[in-house]
């Protein structure tokens, strides 16, 4: 039984906010123009001009175009609000309820690599299908990408998608 999925922000959520902020500009428009005709004051119209535009409206050749962009934002748009959440998080395969980021596996390398003798310094980076280590280190131990592997996969074994590891050796002097 799998838990809780941590996922990402839904990609309509830009989409959800940009149109929730024109629609409070259409309500303050809407409440201007009621409060004018209510009050009767001698504001101008907001809404008469747009009216009488769309009531004088006739085909112009202009207009095919721009139906065909609406549609295809239309279509642009339920596409994005159907794109599915982005997976943040990778599952532990020892328990369902455990999730780690790419960030964690990356620190959690970086540490174990930086432990191994010999080794002056690591950075890591993890992505969903690789996990890459550079080590900084002296070029008389041969074998001390071997090592970091070694030491770094245990870690990456955790993990429920397996990852294909690769350790990157810079000479501490200089050079590969």
């Amino acid at each position: 039984m799998k838990g809780y999925i941590p996922k990402g922000q839904p990609a309509s959520r830009a989409v959800a906010v940009l149109l929730s902020i024109g629609s409070c500009g259409l309500a303050i428009a809407a409440a201007r123009e009621l409060w004018t005709k209510r009050t009767g004051t001698e504001l101008k119209s907001w809404l008469k001009p747009v009216f009488d535009l769309i009531a004088r409206a006739k085909y112009e050749p202009w207009m095919l175009p721009l139906g065909v962009a609406v549609v295809i934002l239309g279509i642009y748009l339920v596409a994005v609000a159907l794109k599915p959440r982005p997976m943040t998080h990778v599952q532990l395969a020892a328990s369902p309820n455990f999730w780690v980021r790419n960030v964690d596996i990356a620190r959690l390398c970086t540490a174990t690599a930086e432990r191994v003798p010999s080794v002056a310094g690591a950075s890591t980076y993890a992505s969903p299908k690789h996990v890459i280590v550079s080590i900084t280190g002296s070029d008389q131990h041969h074998d001390l990408a071997q090592r970091v592997e070694a030491a770094i996969l245990p870690i990456v074994e955790q993990l429920e998608s397996p990852r294909k590891i690769s350790v990157k050796f810079h000479n501490k002097f200089g050079g590969e």
